[in-house]
């Protein structure tokens, strides 16, 4: 999967000998120690509510525990989740964590009785290349033959027996942002899962994501919530109290969410590396599930393009800081995010397009179509699809690259992965380690009681380690 569209959020600190000042992060990055260093000038006694020792001896902890969860213990329990695939002690399709449990409450109230006949207009969709909702023939196919034999004696698929398994329960403080009024809206809660074939094993061409997003709120609300998460780091895995108390804050979100979104990403054949975003989104005015525009992939024939030159010209502020959306037209925009023709490894400009590095390395890392798969030098899919029993993986882009997760990961690009006459300053290396910036940014909202939160503190504190600012 790629989350957050999916997933595509790294750290980036500017760090010098006489840095003292609050750093300064953008561009999903954060460069690595100078020789004296051995962590990040951020994890200073002065930046961080705990020793520099204790916070990076409980970074993995607070990773797996509260930010990540991908323990196959708790994403199998059948008090909480369900496989339709295992025979016995599976759970049920109404549990919290449960595929099923999940696709009914992101339908309206009104429509959850028809939810079967719902979600076969929906399947037959994804297989028209008429519809928007097209997301391939043999993927489809593939789909529904095991979701049909999980399904049997009903004739269709049935919601109940949908053949995905849960990969991983992800906790997104990081996408809050400070709104008029001092409120703090649209932190997330994540749901990924992995389609399986008919036998139960990965299927590694679909993953899903239901992504709960919840409601504008007081700071107090959003600092009490955060503790609830923040708590869970002090727990075991195996025990019932940290599985009871997950299930707890995943139930407070989803009863509380102001909105539920849905995605998917596939590849239309198993050979075919380019993967598909689409989310979906109920439609009053169709009486369906319908795609809306993911509007980050731009295609193949538009570089150059003067549409598209001025957009980006004109949106610069906007793009660096990852809040943009490509317009709707047809001479400018690709949902399905195909390979370039010149089969660049990464998204070049040429230099008539404004001549900034930070410019081209945003835009490459959002386009769903390969590209940051070389800008950034790690897997496609930052959570792997997993076997019942087993863990999902997690790539560098997230965990950084020691077996600690506390040095980043580094990727170079090079001139010569530029295939056009790029715009492409040097070779330099850029540094990923996603779920240190969001432990960080816990710690900040950690430290900050709500009867000292100020504008001005969350501006500097919490702020520069949110989403909006590093992308």
């Amino acid at each position: 999967m790629r989350l957050g569209h999916l997933f595509m959020i790294c750290i980036c600190c500017a760090l010098s000998q006489r840095a003292q000042q609050p750093l300064t992060f953008k561009n999903r990055e954060m460069v690595r120690p100078g020789p004296s260093e051995s962590v990040p000038r951020l994890l200073s006694e002065r930046r961080t509510s705990v020793s520099r020792t204790q916070w990076e001896k409980t970074h993995k902890r607070y990773a797996n525990h509260s930010l990540m969860i991908t323990d196959s213990g708790v994403l199998d329990d059948p008090r909480y989740a369900y496989d339709v695939s295992r025979t016995g002690n599976s759970g049920t399709p109404g549990n919290v964590w449960a595929f099923p449990s999940l696709f009914a409450l992101y339908l309206p109230k009104s429509v959850r009785p028809a939810a079967d006949r719902v979600l076969n207009q929906w399947l037959t969709s994804l297989s028209d290349p008429a519809s928007p909702n097209f997301i391939g023939v043999q993927t489809v196919r593939l789909l529904k033959s095991s979701w049909a034999r999980f399904s049997l004696p009903s004739p269709s698929p049935v919601l109940t027996e949908a053949p995905f398994r849960l990969l991983a329960i992800v906790y997104r403080p990081d996408l809050a942002k400070l709104q008029t009024g001092n409120m703090i809206c649209d932190d997330e809660v994540r749901f990924e899962f992995g389609g399986m074939n008919a036998f139960g094993s990965p299927d590694d061409g679909m993953l899903s994501i239901f992504e709960i997003v919840m409601p504008c709120q007081t700071y107090a609300a959003y600092h009490e919530r955060l503790l609830g998460w923040d708590a869970l780091a002090r727990q075991e895995l195996s025990s019932a109290e940290y599985r009871a108390a997950l299930a707890r804050l995943t139930g407070f979100a989803l009863r509380t969410a102001s909105k539920i979104r849905l995605r998917l990403n596939v590849r239309k054949s198993r050979n075919d590396l380019p993967w598909l975003m689409k989310e979906y989104r109920w439609q009053d005015e169709l009486g369906a599930i319908a795609a809306i525009p993911l509007e980050r992939n731009i295609a193949v024939s538009v570089f150059g393009h003067a549409d598209l030159f001025n957009f980006v010209n004109a949106n610069l502020p906007a793009i660096r800081a990852n809040d943009y959306f490509i317009p709707e037209i047809s001479s400018l925009i690709s949902i399905e995010g195909r390979m370039r023709k010149d089969r660049e490894p990464v998204l070049c400009l040429s230099d008539k397009w404004p001549p900034t590095e930070e410019l081209r390395v945003v835009l490459s890392r959002n386009n769903c179509a390969g590209c940051h798969t070389t800008e950034t030098g790690t897997e496609f899919v930052h959570i792997s699809n997993r076997a019942w029993g087993s863990e999902s993986t997690l790539s560098k882009f997230l965990t950084g690259g020691d077996p600690m997760w506390v040095t980043p990961h580094t990727a170079t690009v090079n001139r010569s992965d530029c295939a056009i006459a790029p715009f492409l300053q040097s070779s330099h290396p850029h540094y990923y380690n996603d779920l240190y910036r969001r432990h960080l940014l816990m710690d900040q909202v950690r430290a900050m009681p709500p009867n000292e939160f100020s504008i001005e503190r969350w501006n500097a504190q919490v702020k520069p380690l949110t989403v909006g600012e590093v992308h």
